[in-house]
């Protein structure tokens, strides 16, 4: 889906928001704020000509902040509905009576539906809600409740109450059955202040105790007659396998990672994922006023594939078990931003993830493989052929190496046809196992159709 972030103010402060760096970068460079109206437009149109020929439905997702906070935003909802676009809003509800009519009608005839996260009344200190506020959502849930319209609770603290949950989802029963359920970003909450996120051992043992926070969560709304719908997060080893088997018994869905997605960010810079922000982007090259989407799409391609199938994994999980059976692994951002600690990283930060035990117990072809996929990712083709150089020797031990080197030659020469011809030639009669099989599907691809 393509999600456009429309403005970065909040109505909230909720202390688990993965974009709270970049809102307080918004309000310190007092810049980013609001996507510009042309910036929409121009988007808009492009969605138009890519959906031209297609049989999918036109969609898109207008996300935040809080995206009703933007001055355009009554003028985007009526430009995108003319256009016959759907449109997915990500809201908390807490906006006004006057924004609440103008949307009803949106609601009603199926132009617009939504998914709302909501936090507790109670513990205020965790999102910024107030008497206003929540007035505002109980009245916009009595006259907005629709099955269009979707209830989302983050688990972020494992001491707190979630009780609340339970009430809301008894009190609005025409919502959705399906409920999203969420998980905090495990990023140090001391470093959200700071440009680089960092993942932390620490945190271990409060994912897990999360996970069993979640296991009630989940048998809890189940017994209600409600299903799961768990995206992007968490791997399975936090919670009890019970919960896991029940969500699919129960009809829910375990997503996994949602990559790639289209994110336009409120200065027009495109990137995969909303929590990869500007991930190998850093000077906005990539953005809707200078590329087609056809080339946005396949700008992403490489990194997306990198993120879900390889190597680019926590160290805890890059051997475990539960990868062949299915499990949707911990958030890419988190992932990224490990190997980002441990290759660019400040010293002090990078030398306690190479004292890891879990990152120890990776052979060092594994090392290397992270490594080289990382300075892909983020398109470093130059230091990615500098390492290849320097390790020769390595070719001839696995054939993974090879296939990197097909790859960074070619983003590096462009030369589809000499790629091409040696990607054939390299992989004739090879007989590849499963993971270096996927590699070698993703190099054809991309040498075959990239723009």
């Amino acid at each position: 889906m393509s999600v456009l972030q429309i403005t970065k103010l909040c109505s909230l402060n909720c202390t688990y928001c993965f974009d709270k760096v970049h809102q307080n970068e918004a309000k310190i460079n007092k810049d980013g704020f609001f996507l510009k109206d042309e910036d929409f437009y121009k988007y808009l149109s492009r969605m138009n000509q890519f959906f031209q020929n297609k049989k999918e439905d036109k969609s898109i997702c207008l996300s935040g902040g809080e995206p009703t906070l933007h001055p355009s935003f009554k003028k985007f909802v009526r430009s995108a509905t003319n256009d016959n676009f759907k449109i997915y809003l990500l809201s908390n509800l807490s906006f006004d009576e006057d924004t609440r009519k103008f949307l009803k009608h949106y609601f009603d005839n199926g132009y617009l539906s939504c998914m709302t996260n909501i936090n507790s009344p109670d513990d205020r200190g965790y999102s910024g809600m107030n008497d206003k506020l929540w007035e505002n959502t109980i009245q916009n849930l009595e006259e907005l409740q629709k099955p269009n319209i979707r209830f989302s609770f983050n688990i972020f603290d494992p001491e707190i109450s979630y009780n609340f949950i339970y009430d809301l989802v008894e009190r609005f029963p025409h919502m959705d059955d399906m409920i999203r359920i969420g998980i905090e970003n495990t990023i140090l909450p001391e470093l959200r202040n700071r440009k680089t996120y960092v993942f932390h051992k620490d945190l271990w043992p409060k994912y897990q105790k999360l996970g069993k926070v979640i296991d009630e969560i989940i048998a809890k709304l189940h017994s209600m007659g409600k299903k799961i719908y768990f995206d992007c997060g968490a791997g399975w080893c936090i919670f009890d396998p019970k919960t896991i088997s029940s969500i699919r018994e129960n009809d829910g869905i375990i997503h996994g990672c949602s990559l790639p997605n289209d994110e336009v960010q409120t200065k027009g810079q495109y990137s995969t994922c909303y929590a990869l922000y500007n991930y190998g982007n850093e000077q906005g090259e990539y953005n809707i006023q200078k590329n087609t989407m056809k080339q946005l799409r396949w700008i992403s391609i490489l990194q997306t594939e990198f993120f879900k199938n390889h190597y680019l994994l926590l160290p805890k999980c890059t051997n475990c078990p539960m990868l062949e059976q299915g499990c949707p692994r911990f958030c890419v951002s988190n992932n990224i931003n490990y190997w980002g600690t441990v290759f660019d990283g400040e010293e002090k930060h990078s030398k306690e993830f190479l004292a890891d035990l879990d990152y120890q117990k990776l052979s060092q072809d594994q090392k290397n493989y992270a490594y080289i996929e990382y300075l892909l990712s983020k398109q470093r083709f130059d230091e990615a052929r500098e390492f290849m150089g320097k390790n020769q020797d390595l070719f001839s031990t696995k054939d993974r190496y090879g296939l990197y080197d097909i790859l960074i030659e070619f983003f590096i020469n462009l030369d589809k046809k000499k790629s091409l011809d040696r990607f054939y030639s390299f992989v004739e009669g090879k007989n590849f196992d499963s993971k270096d099989l996927d590699l070698a599907k993703l190099v054809e691809l991309v040498v075959k159709n990239n723009k």
